[in-house]
């Protein structure tokens, strides 16, 4: 009997493509099936109709699925868009607090330039958030630089004559004309209230006006660079001139921006302060909206319509959904047509002005029987009125 080294130097040689395997390989025993025909050990796959019917189950199964995921994933989305509003918010806060100056968040008002020069502007939303920050105080260009308010009839709006402050500065201070804007705020010897100044021309100081410092007496501004309106007669300040300090608005920081994810908004229509405000309404103007931060790390006050106000009440800003901007608020609207007041998947960004504290919470639902808007807005600001800040992932 043969050994095994026997037959495999005895068995007929095998060759692959020119090579004699057998030579490569003397001591391994060659079998038949591995020299017999090639084309028997060719490679499985998937047939073009096998290919077709996974693609159609995998459809099949998108088409299922994506609907109830979609949803999920918007609301994932504006639960992080509202998280991230709020940390901004708070930064702003904490570099008041560090610095020792105030500093705030600008929400500006949507405006886009395009090639042509062309400008397009939706006073109703906000996308970007910028934070700002308070100048030095102006005091005049020299220590000699001196002011004083004096009195006079002004022909105002609709030929009504006014009693009005005059605001005159003394010397060559060029930077009043440069640096002061109307809503800026004058107080005289350095003590006593703050004036608000306004202007029937920005650019000219003997057009400068003194809105009086109280709330009873207040004034309307139908729009910048309009003379305002007084309500009851105001009584100015003797004409003395006296040392002056002008608290300007604030400017852009040099911190970057925020701008919020795409399709979401600030939803300025139903924005404001309290259970029921609604004063960031571009009815009311299309400045931006500027919440301030006290060096305490209060909300000292806020910035709209260029003017400065106090606020004593929570400041609610409406995170929502582009698409419903456009939508009015009614009680009968369900669906597509609802406003983002009504969209229970939208949060209110809520500023408590005492403490500071900025949280999250989710809308209220409307009753279907409500008819007028400053119910609706109490409804729907329920959790954010209470400062339930929002849970979860």
């Amino acid at each position: 009997m043969a050994t095994a080294d026997q037959r495999t130097t005895s068995t007929t040689t095998c060759s692959t493509s020119g090579v004699n395997v057998r030579k490569l390989f003397p001591h391994f025993e060659i079998t038949g099936a591995l020299c017999s025909n090639r084309g028997a050990g060719r490679r499985g796959g998937f047939t073009l109709v096998e290919l077709l019917v996974v693609i159609l189950i995998v459809g099949i199964l998108a088409g299922i699925a994506l609907p109830v995921i979609l949803p999920t994933l918007d609301t994932r989305r504006l639960r992080e868009a509202s998280r991230t509003v709020t940390s901004y918010l708070n930064g702003a806060r904490d570099t008041a607090m560090r610095n020792g100056r105030p500093v705030g968040v600008m929400f500006e008002r949507f405006s886009v330039t395009d090639d042509g020069g062309t400008t397009r502007q939706q006073p109703k939303m906000s996308i970007v958030l910028r934070q700002v920050e308070v100048p030095p105080p102006y005091a005049g260009d020299t220590i000699a630089s001196r002011a004083l308010i004096g009195g006079g009839q002004i022909v105002g709006l609709g030929g009504v004559t006014l009693n009005m402050g005059v605001l005159t500065v003394t010397g060559p201070d060029y930077g009043v004309t440069r640096l002061v804007k109307p809503g800026d705020l004058i107080r005289f010897n350095y003590q006593g209230a703050y004036f608000q100044i306004a202007s029937g021309t920005a650019d000219t100081i003997d057009n400068r006006y003194l809105k009086p410092p109280t709330p009873t007496e207040p004034w309307t501004i139908s729009s910048l660079g309009v003379i305002p309106v007084h309500i009851q007669a105001a009584t100015v300040a003797a004409p003395i001139a006296l040392p002056y300090q002008i608290i300007r608005q604030p400017v852009k920081s040099a911190n970057p921006a925020m701008q919020l994810p795409e399709s979401l908004v600030i939803d300025m229509e139903y924005s404001g302060v309290g259970g029921t405000g609604s004063e960031f309404s571009s009815l009311n103007g299309n400045a931006p909206v500027v919440v301030m931060f006290a060096p305490d790390g209060t909300a000292s006050h806020i910035y709209y319509n260029y003017m400065r106000a106090s606020v004593g009440s929570a400041i609610h800003l409406l995170l929502g959904k582009r698409e419903r901007l456009d939508n009015t608020w009614a009680a009968s609207q369900t669906g597509d047509d609802m406003s983002n007041l009504q969209d229970l998947e939208n949060f209110w960004i809520s500023i408590q002005p005492q403490s500071g504290l900025i949280t999250s919470s989710n809308v209220g639902a409307i009753n279907a029987a409500t008819t007028q808007p400053a119910d609706a807005l109490k409804q729907s600001r329920v959790f954010a009125e209470s400062a339930q800040a929002l849970g979860g992932r």
